[in-house]
């Protein structure tokens, strides 16, 4: 109710009563006269309360996030209700409130962290009627996550008929998401462009993106022995492809498997640059910086050969998304398997297999594309046994192919999903995903998120 024509009726009512003289206006007016000023003054004590409540919400907001952020560090309920007692003083204290008022502070059954404030505002006007105040309650809860690590591989076919813009303004969002710009919540992450080849670089990167050691001399790198002419250290590009057990390409064979890299070496493909993917793979990293900057930079299609037929070989982009999440060689920047450590492999494709492998070789040069669904449905189920969360995406572009779309869809597990956007942008898909992920983090990753 509004405030003002009641005190013009008020001040009105009073007028009349002055200049009236019958006595029967006047026990009316005196009859009438409390309960007025009552409502007249409830309404200012209502509203002053609101304006109470809304400062203490905010304090409480600011107290909540607050003990979030602490608990990372120390996750004791005594701390962090002391942490959260602190930073509402503080806000309060900004609001001019000089007096001394206890918060309660307390983990929730769904590892929250809840903070309430209990109080009572005096009244001016209410007590005129026996209400001497009026009780202010709010309360605040911030989601924690269920803490750990997470690492995510952010694996694309950059092929010519995705939508890369959206491709790529997905991904920075899921990184914005997930990653605060200080990164305090232990995430990673990699990015593995395919084509018909994967192109890992020619010398190793550390997590802040420093080059280190050629990967051409290393232990687990073989430069000769490939399906064409065999390359040199000096002539090779960082092209890779799958590894295959000499002329047996079973679905057994370590080109479906992430072990044993020393003996069973990755090789060298010296094939023209066109079938290798046009940006290199990004190693997972904490620097949010360098993550994004890679994102921006993914082209698609491949250069200079608009006139050669698009390859696609599955198997190729989950053999070093997964690798990449590995914390053994070829990359040792992922942490080790456990409940502590969630991994997540994000695949996205449009366009169905239509390479395989070929005993003997490490070229994707195989033609059959019943192999090819085999090799990448093995290496799935591989990846999904060592508890890695796998999403899988097929845009728009990808939507006429009815074999992709099942091995796509069987591929997706262990919580992840498969998405097959129609109508919508691929950028929906990772809102999703952003979505399931914040709550394998503490804080849910990015910026600590109020439930309540």
């Amino acid at each position: 109710m509004q405030l003002f024509p009641k005190i013009n009726f008020l001040s009105k009512s009073v007028k009349q009563f002055q200049q009236d003289e019958n006595g029967a206006i006047a026990v009316v007016f005196a009859i009438l006269l409390l309960p007025v000023m009552a409502l007249t003054g409830a309404t200012i004590d209502y509203s002053q309360a609101s304006d109470v409540k809304v400062k203490l919400q905010k304090a409480v907001d600011a107290a909540a996030l607050g003990a979030g952020r602490a608990s990372k560090t120390n996750d004791n309920e005594a701390y962090l209700e002391g942490v959260a007692q602190d930073l509402f003083d503080v806000s309060m204290a900004q609001y001019g409130f000089t007096g001394q008022m206890d918060l309660d502070g307390g983990f929730t059954d769904e590892g929250n962290f809840r903070v309430t404030v209990d109080t009572r505002m005096d009244t001016n006007f209410l007590k005129m009627v026996g209400k001497s105040y009026l009780p202010v309650s709010v309360e605040a809860e911030v989601f924690l996550g269920s803490g750990g690590n997470l690492e995510v591989a952010m694996v694309y076919h950059t092929s010519e008929s995705i939508s890369i813009g959206e491709l790529k303004d997905g991904s920075e969002k899921l990184i914005d998401e997930l990653m605060s710009d200080d990164n305090d919540a232990g995430v990673k992450f990699s990015l593995v462009p395919f084509y018909k080849y994967v192109n890992i670089g020619t010398r190793s990167v550390d997590d802040d993106g420093n080059l280190g050691d050629l990967n051409a001399g290393s232990g687990w790198m073989q430069m000769t022995g490939f399906s064409n002419s065999p390359a040199s250290s000096s002539a090779w590009n960082g092209c890779v492809g799958t590894r295959s057990d000499g002329n047996n390409v079973t679905l057994s064979s370590y080109a479906v498997r992430d072990d044993n890299y020393n003996s069973q070496k990755a090789r060298a493909i010296d094939e023209d640059e066109a079938y290798c993917a046009t940006r290199g793979l990004t190693p997972l990293t904490s620097n949010k910086r360098r993550i994004e900057a890679a994102v921006r930079r993914l082209t698609d299609g491949h250069p200079g050969w608009s006139d050669e037929p698009e390859y696609t070989h599955f198997p190729v982009g989950l053999v070093w998304g997964w690798a990449s999440l590995s914390s053994n060689v070829p990359f040792t920047q992922g942490l080790p398997y456990s409940d502590e450590n969630k991994k997540v492999l994000i695949f996205v494709v449009d366009r169905k297999n239509n390479r395989s492998m070929r005993a003997g070789e490490a070229g994707s040069w195989g033609k059959s594309v019943a192999m090819a669904n085999k090799e990448a449905t093995a290496l799935c189920s591989n990846i999904k046994k060592k508890g890695i969360r796998i999403y899988t995406i097929v845009p728009k572009s990808g939507n006429n192919n009815t074999s992709m779309k099942e091995v796509m869809s069987n591929c997706a597990g262990n919580g992840g999903k498969y998405f097959n956007v129609k109508d919508s942008k691929i950028e929906e898909a990772f809102e999703d995903i952003a979505d399931d992920l914040k709550g394998l983090v503490g804080g849910g990753g990015g910026e600590l998120r109020l439930v309540k």
